[in-house]
């Protein structure tokens, strides 16, 4: 258990978990909150709202899909 940020790849974590550089999970990844991607890319937001999947995508806009 750590009480303080942790930084992977930097000495100046800005949350929780900061990692500076890529990953590689083999698993599933959860997001409780929803999903962020920001840097060299687009960003782009991914929510679960009850049955739905909201992808939104800075300066495009969004759609939904229903999960059913």
């Amino acid at each position: 258990y750590v009480s303080d940020s942790i930084g992977i790849g930097t000495s100046s974590p800005k949350s929780s978990l900061d990692v500076l550089g890529n990953a590689n999970f083999v698993g599933v990844v959860t997001a409780t909150n929803g999903f962020i991607s920001v840097g060299n890319t687009t960003p782009v937001t991914i929510q679960v709202v009850s049955n739905k999947l909201i992808f939104n995508v800075v300066g495009i806009g969004s759609t939904t899909l229903f999960l059913y």
